[in-house]
């Protein structure tokens, strides 16, 4: 057995645990160490029972471990970042607002707007995720997209709105 595709496997296996453990709201925690333990606690486990059946040469456990672990870390970015993203955060704030435009104003009063959230709009509508029309800011087609993207991973993994 190729230790990438065990790796992947047991990847695949640690995702849906996460999901269904969400899910039935045993395990919400965004704490990185504790997501890192059940990791490896997945992936021990299913090595024992992959073991007991195939016998799996320390080898492949090994590389597919290191495998495995990269995945994790690439994971944990992933999730982190999503759920704190600040830039995320402003441009969910306009997709849920009415119509899908917000003054910067109604911004001002759900984030007191320091320097760190105004540099974030500024690179936000330097790189085309937001317009301002009229002292109005509005998103682009492209940042839609990634909120529907990301809305929708967040609603399964049940990570609340933060950022």
């Amino acid at each position: 057995m190729n230790s990438i595709i065990l790796a992947s496997f047991i990847f695949i296996s640690f995702i849906l645990f996460q999901i269904i453990l969400r899910k039935i709201n045993i395990f919400n925690s965004l704490n990185p160490i504790k997501i890192l333990i059940f990791s490896i606690f997945n992936f021990a486990l299913l090595i024992l029972l992959f073991n007991f059946y195939l016998r799996i040469e320390t080898e492949i456990i090994v590389n597919s471990l290191i495998h495995y672990q990269m995945l994790i870390m690439i994971y944990l970015h992933f999730i982190i970042g999503m759920a704190k993203s600040v830039s995320l955060r402003i441009v969910y704030e306009i997709f849920i607002s009415n119509n899908k435009i917000i003054s910067i104003s109604d911004l001002n009063e759900r984030y007191p707007l320091n320097d760190l959230f105004y540099k974030r709009i500024k690179l936000l509508l330097k790189n085309n995720w937001l317009r301002l029309e009229n002292s109005k800011i509005t998103y682009t087609n492209k940042a839609e997209k990634l909120i529907i993207y990301t809305n929708f991973i967040k609603k399964l993994l049940r990570i609340k709105i933060s950022g």
